[in-house]
């Protein structure tokens, strides 16, 4: 019972999660964003060719500083316009600033005295199936932005995952599966339960810091950190022990909606924290390793006890 509360608890949660809001950008919008993209991708391009044909007596410094700025400018507007890295989102860019050249060169022609009346008719309907197709372009972005502000938002604060959790013994006492006394008398534990690998149940609440991670390249949005409570089912007892400690995630690389998934804010975790075991099992009060009985008993007494142990988890939450 008390395993499925927890995880009604931490469904709930998730259900009662603000719902995101989303505004679709107009295609008259987003042709010039592309614009303004493929011209800093331009101007990224012949900066870089610069530094590439660079003679002995060209400043260097200047030219990368002028290539790092560029570089920034670029990130910042394709990251602004779309949910993309940002080749991908120059890629996207050039596909709509095309559609909006061809655009404004069917206009060009279509005001032209020189141009036929029946060929105009022919540039109308080519016109028609070039905005069709920047209205498509930018139905294609729009959804990606939905799924990726979606998924930022459910990877964002509380969350449920499956873990792979390592408990170790954070005590002195030895946690025992069963102890013999051997012929001469002195207790050996024949199998302790110091270190175990169990599959646990957790519910976490991430902040999602608007920091870069350059080591692992992590994109802001894309990672999480906060607090996490942890459960784990027994066999003989429903629940076998409960945690708690502080847990960083790692959001699924978004995937744009032309391929046809969807990303729904799945994660990898780590945790780490402090597991209590209110069953764990224990020699009896006066009973050590390697000693032989107290007093005149024969019988090895063990006894059920609350220990704490070191907590070490691996998720994967959706």
């Amino acid at each position: 019972m008390g395993v499925w509360f927890f995880v009604m608890c931490s469904l709930i949660c998730i259900l009662l999660h603000p719902s995101v809001s989303f505004s679709e950008t107009s295609p008259e919008i987003e042709l010039a964003n592309a614009k303004v993209i493929v011209d800093l991708d331009n101007q990224v391009t012949a900066v870089t060719m610069e530094i590439k044909n660079a003679t002995s007596g060209t400043d260097l410094t200047s030219l990368k500083n002028k290539l790092k700025a560029k570089q920034e400018a670029l990130d910042l507007a394709v990251k602004a316009a779309y949910a993309l890295p940002t080749n991908e989102g120059v890629k996207q860019a050039k596909k709509l600033a095309e559609s909006a050249t061809v655009i404004e060169d069917l206009n060009k022609t279509l005001v032209d005295p020189n141009v036929p009346e029946a060929a105009k008719d022919v540039i109308r309907n080519a016109r028609m199936l070039a905005e069709d197709r920047a209205k498509e372009l930018t139905k294609d972005t729009n959804e990606s932005q939905r799924l990726k502000d979606l998924a930022d938002k459910r990877f964002a604060g509380f969350g449920f995952g499956v873990a792979l959790g390592v408990t170790v013994k954070a005590g002195k006492r030895q946690i025992v599966n069963s102890a013999t006394v051997d012929p001469n008398g002195l207790v050996r534990i024949d199998r302790d339960n110091n270190t175990t690998a169990n599959f646990i149940l957790e519910s976490h609440y991430f902040f999602t810091p608007d920091i870069h991670i350059p080591i692992f390249n992590v994109e802001p949005k894309n990672w999480g950190t906060g607090p996490f409570i942890a459960v784990q089912p027994g066999t003989e007892n429903i629940i076998q022990a409960v945690g708690a400690g502080w847990m960083i995630g790692f959001k699924r690389s978004s995937i744009i909606a032309s391929d046809l998934a969807r990303d729904r804010g799945d994660s990898f975790n780590l945790g780490f924290g402090i597991m209590l075991n209110p069953n764990a099992q224990v020699l009896g009060d006066g009973i050590e390793k390697d000693k032989p009985l107290p007093g005149a008993e024969t019988a090895i007494r063990l006894k059920k006890t609350t220990e704490l142990g070191w907590l070490f988890t691996f998720s994967y939450s959706f």
